[in-house]
């Protein structure tokens, strides 16, 4: 008889040390729910919003996220990187005075950051003397060590394109460096950049120089490129 009463005394003593935090009732659309017989000792309701230990919400804010009362499940929000935009320029684009027919061209002269690009296509490599090594470990390499003149009027080979002077096209910084004539040129401003396969040469000072070409630009004649 001794031995039933000790182990009813004894069900009753850890039925009552079953801690005051747990408890079967759901959570409303707060996170929260009515302690009514304040089993927790935080009071007749708490918080339990993101799965945390019953709290209290002291001036509106949950002591675990720093967030309002109102329990919520906050998305990740996918970082959105923009694609870089090139412009076809408003204005005309000449070499040694002819002009570069961008309407029709596959791969037209671009505009990107102010400065006029122009495609390292075999036509205007082989046009102005340029070398051209897009496959060099340390970098992509520009050369032009002949400096010919008088070469007659450039004649494109790509012209089954269409664009439109202020149209804008999609394109890709080329993240390696810019060796002009063994010089190596800043390109963070002004990389060289890639639309349709294309890489394309920016006519910045310092690359013009060390390729010893020359260019104009007036709001009247638009851009030059001599040779």
């Amino acid at each position: 008889m001794k031995k039933r009463i000790c182990s009813i005394v004894l069900s009753i003593i850890l039925l009552s040390t079953v801690p005051g935090l747990a408890h079967g009732g759901k959570t409303d659309s707060s996170g929260g729910h009515k302690d009514n017989k304040n089993k927790s000792g935080l009071g007749y309701y708490h918080y339990h919003c993101g799965g945390n230990p019953p709290h209290l919400h002291n001036n509106g804010s949950c002591p675990y996220s720093g967030g309002s009362s109102s329990y919520q499940t906050t998305t990740p929000q996918k970082t959105v990187v923009a694609t870089p935009k090139a412009m076809i320029p408003n204005f005309s684009v000449k070499i040694n005075g002819t002009e570069i027919n961008n309407s029709s061209s596959e791969y037209p002269v671009l505009n990107y950051n102010n400065i006029t690009y122009i495609p390292l296509t075999s036509d205007l490599l082989t046009y102005l003397d340029i070398s051209y090594d897009w496959n060099n470990p340390n970098g992509i390499i520009v050369n032009r060590t002949s400096q010919a003149v008088n070469k007659g009027a450039f004649v494109s080979a790509f012209n089954n394109g269409y664009s439109v002077k202020g149209q804008s096209k999609s394109i890709s910084k080329v993240g390696k460096a810019m060796i002009i004539n063994g010089t190596t040129v800043d390109s963070s401003q002004y990389p060289i950049i890639n639309f349709a396969g294309v890489n394309y040469l920016p006519l910045t000072t310092d690359v013009l120089d060390n390729l010893g070409l020359k260019s104009s630009w007036s709001e009247y004649e638009g851009f030059s490129l001599y040779n």
